[in-house]
C-alpha cells in the first residue's frame, strides 16, 4: 500500500491552478503503464502473502484442510469427477471443496499438478485470493474509475481477513 501511495504522488500533478478535483487529477495522471506496474506490484505482493512459505513448518497444519486433500485425492481414484460436479451443481449447501461445483474442479487441477499435500490448500487459497484481487480491481475500475480499482485491490491485498482466508 505505501508502494501504490508513493506511486500515485509522485505522478500527481502539483499545480495550484488546477481546479480540477484531485480523483479526476490521479486519473488523468495515471497512465496505462503507470497502471499495469502498480497492478503488477500489487498482484506480486497478494502472491507473497499468500503463497510465501506454503509448504513450511509455519504454515499451520488445519486437519480440516488435510480432509479436503483426502477427499479430492478419493475422487481422483474414484474417476467420477466429471459425475461428482454435475450433481453438485443442482445443490446448494456446500459445506467444503469437495461440495462445490466451483472449487472441487480447481481443487483436482492442483492435486493432479502438485499431488496430494497438506499444503495443497494454501496453494489454492492463495491463487484463488488472487483472482478475488484481479476481480475486486476489475470491477471497482469499470464502476468507478481505475485509480479506485487500483486502491480496491490494494485494500483487498493487504487485507488480514482476505489473507488468513487464503491461507487456510
Amino acid at each position: 500500500l505505501p508502494v501504490l501511495i508513493f506511486a500515485l504522488g509522485k505522478w500527481y500533478p502539483n499545480n495550484s491552478v488546477d481546479r480540477r478535483s484531485t480523483a479526476e487529477r490521479l486519473e488523468s495522471a495515471l497512465t496505462p503503464n503507470v497502471e499495469r506496474v502498480l497492478l503488477a506490484t500489487i498482484i506480486l505482493i497478494v502472491l507473497c502473502t499468500r503463497l510465501w512459505g506454503w509448504n513450511s513448518a509455519l504454515t499451520a497444519p488445519w486437519w480440516f484442510t488435510q480432509l479436503e486433500a483426502v477427499d479430492v485425492a478419493e475422487s481422483i481414484k474414484r474417476g467420477d469427477i466429471i459425475a461428482q460436479i454435475s450433481s453438485l451443481l443442482r445443490e446448494f449447501h456446500g459445506r467444503s471443496i469437495a461440495q462445490s461445483p466451483i472449487l472441487l474442479p480447481v481443487a483436482v487441477l492442483f492435486q493432479a499438478i502438485f499431488g496430494p499435500s497438506s499444503g495443497f490448500p494454501v496453494i489454492a487459497g492463495g491463487i484463488i485470493g488472487t483472482a478475488l484481487v484481479v476481480l475486486f480491481w476489475l470491477l471497482a475500475r469499470q464502476t468507478h474509475s481505475r485509480v479506485f480499482g487500483l486502491l480496491v485491490a490494494a485494500l483487498v491485498a493487504v487485507s488480514p481477513l482476505q489473507i488468513v482466508w487464503s491461507r487456510t
